[in-house]
């Protein structure tokens, strides 16, 4: 149950800090190449 709720916040905190970043429009390359990045 712990793990769950672990992966469901990281996943909110993940989407909410790539919509800042989106928004903010500071980091256009990270943002569109979050895949790349990643792997």
């Amino acid at each position: 149950m712990l793990c769950l709720f672990l992966t469901f916040a990281l996943t909110f905190y993940w989407i909410f800090i790539d919509d800042t970043l989106r928004l903010s429009g500071r980091f256009p390359l990270y943002v569109k190449e979050p895949a790349k990045e990643l792997q």
